[in-house]
């Protein structure tokens, strides 16, 4: 048998930024957003191994600015959405260990959440 080190469960969070000014330039358009989406959806569908075992996408939150420069500051629209362990003196096994929140009241002008995933 193979020697692989084995985590049990992990919960990872990544946070993007895409910057329709610089897109501008390279002939990004909207039909290649929805396409980046979509494949941000089903990443791991098609992606299995072994030594991930299974990895799935559990919320994909887009926050859309009106203005191409923006309406607010990243770190405040982030900072809504918050993942806590639900407790604190178990190791996490599951999804269901963790609670995800979402402020989506209260956006400020000219911003909108979507949730794709969540």
């Amino acid at each position: 048998m193979g020697r692989k080190a084995l985590v049990p469960y992990g919960l990872y969070i990544g946070r993007g930024f895409f910057n329709p000014l610089l897109a501008k330039g390279t002939g990004f358009s909207d039909e290649d957003l929805a396409l980046f989406w979509e494949a941000l959806q089903s990443m791991f569908e098609l992606d299995r191994s072994a030594s991930r075992g299974l990895m799935a996408l559990r919320g994909l939150f887009v926050f859309t600015h009106e203005k191409p420069t923006g309406n607010a500051p990243a770190h405040l629209l982030f900072e809504r959405i918050e993942v806590r362990r639900k407790k604190d003196d178990e190791p996490p096994r599951s999804f269901a260990d963790y609670e995800v929140s979402v402020d989506d009241k209260g956006l400020p002008p000219g911003i909108a959440l979507t949730r794709l995933i969540g």
